[in-house]
């Protein structure tokens, strides 16, 4: 998904660990894992096309990963 956050435009992850989070959800995570962790567009169009391509090259992983336990341990 893409959200603006303060004038920029960030490309952030709703789906963790076969979970689907919520909007607010997912921008309470990329904020607590750091934005700077997650690509960032000056314009919304730019950040839904790179939204959109990242989507297109995620692999199946059938489960989660460790980067998806440290995302969901930041929804507490």
């Amino acid at each position: 998904m893409t959200a603006e956050i303060e004038g920029r435009h960030y490309v952030i992850p709703s789906m963790v660990g076969g979970k689907q989070l919520t909007g607010r959800q997912a921008v309470r995570v990329a904020e607590r894992m750091g934005l700077r962790n997650y690509p960032s567009f000056a314009t919304a169009d730019k950040a839904l096309r790179a939204s959109e391509d990242l989507h297109d090259r995620q692999p199946d992983r059938g489960g989660a990963g460790l980067d998806d336990r440290r995302l969901l341990e930041a929804l507490r």
